[in-house]
């Protein structure tokens, strides 16, 4: 049986600094939408959490405030799912074995449902989670609507979350996008992540977990889009919102 350590060491931390090399969807060296000094961020916010579906542009939301931010972190969670080249630095690959071993040893504070993770694991560990609550800065993370509930009701967490969900109804749009991203993969693997992620708003509305919804939809300009999430950023966390 494998220990613990010896498998963190193996697939390293799950925090990402912004030094590491970005994403080719929108670089972390491109300059930033918000010209001016970012506002600083409330004081009880120390976690930013986004959801969405697969190709609703949550990511290029965390790398704007990354490029705001220069001390904001990404904390990587765990997959068995194979990543893509130059991308998916928000994930972490490791075995199916490896995981298994991370569970069995208490390491993860939650790891997902095949079911509802494209067929994958997907994990986050504990001890990542509180090295972000020690940071000065916010650190940011994807979670799905799902697996939210794990991280706001941690007990070191609570009222310390901002989690927002990005919403694109459009499922052309989606997979248009999905193309772009994903160019080499058959067309069956697009309907999958879009038929996979049906319901995801419904389920978010209504959870009670979320601060904010924001429609990336191109109706609304990627700046526009920043300058009002900073603005949320600015004040106390507040009440979940139904949406």
């Amino acid at each position: 049986m494998q220990n613990s350590t010896a498998v963190r060491d193996r697939v390293m931390t799950g925090i990402q600094h912004p030094e590491r090399k970005p994403s080719v969807l929108g670089s972390l060296s491109d300059p930033p939408l918000i010209a001016q000094d970012p506002p600083q961020i409330h004081g009880d916010i120390q976690i930013i959490s986004f959801s969405g579906r697969s190709g609703s542009g949550k990511n290029r939301l965390a790398k704007e405030l990354q490029k705001l931010y220069s001390d904001m972190n990404l904390i990587r969670s765990f997959t068995t799912r194979e990543l893509r080249a130059g991308q998916d630095e928000e994930y972490r690959h490791v075995d199916r074995e490896e995981f298994l071993q991370l569970i069995e040893n208490g390491e993860f504070l939650w790891n997902t449902d095949p079911e509802i993770s494209h067929g994958n694991l997907y994990g986050t560990l504990r001890c990542d989670i509180e090295e972000a609550l020690s940071h000065r800065c916010p650190s940011l993370i994807h979670v799905t609507p799902h697996t939210i509930h794990h991280l706001r009701e941690y007990e070191r967490a609570r009222a310390r979350v901002f989690s927002v969900y990005v919403n694109v109804e459009d499922e052309d749009l989606l997979r248009k996008r999905l193309e772009a991203r994903d160019p080499d993969e058959v067309p069956a693997y697009y309907e999958e992540r879009i038929v996979k992620c049906r319901g995801w708003k419904e389920f978010a509305g209504t959870s009670g977990r979320f601060n904010m919804c924001i429609e990336n939809d191109g109706r609304y300009h990627l700046r526009e889009i920043m300058e009002e999430l900073l603005h949320n950023l600015t004040r106390p966390i507040g009440f979940p919102v139904s949406f």
